[in-house]
């Protein structure tokens, strides 16, 4: 893996995490990386492609930007809570948030992005 493919972590913070091979791998984790905030309970995050999965969702960390594939049930039951400050689109199988939008959990956890792409399952 050479310096370009490595996911750089901004200001990494955690209770206990290590890393396996290109894996991070963690408890009680806060990042910044490439504009997106993560403060999460549990998470394995694939350094060279920015894919995770965290107690409360599942995707990849891109610029400025987040994928996240969640099941519908998991927003109609409030474990999973998005907040749109600017924009928001919903598609039959996705939702598209734009501007400086929040991802969180029902025990406080939380992803902060410009833009979120909530693909529904």
């Amino acid at each position: 893996m050479n310096a370009s493919q490595t996911t750089i972590l901004q200001k990494l913070i955690c209770i206990n995490c290590f890393y396996e091979d290109d894996e991070l791998i963690g408890y009680g984790v806060k990042f910044k990386k490439n504009g997106v905030y993560a403060n999460v309970h549990l998470i394995k995050l694939n350094t060279s492609t920015g894919q995770f999965s965290a107690g409360f969702a599942n995707g990849g960390f891109l610029t400025n930007k987040v994928e996240v594939y969640a099941e519908n049930k998991w927003i109609d039951k409030k474990m999973l809570i998005f907040e749109a400050k600017d924009e928001l689109e919903m598609l039959e199988d996705k939702y598209i948030l734009k501007g400086e939008e929040k991802l969180m959990s029902a025990k406080n956890e939380v992803i902060e992005a410009a833009e979120f792409i909530i693909h529904l399952e």
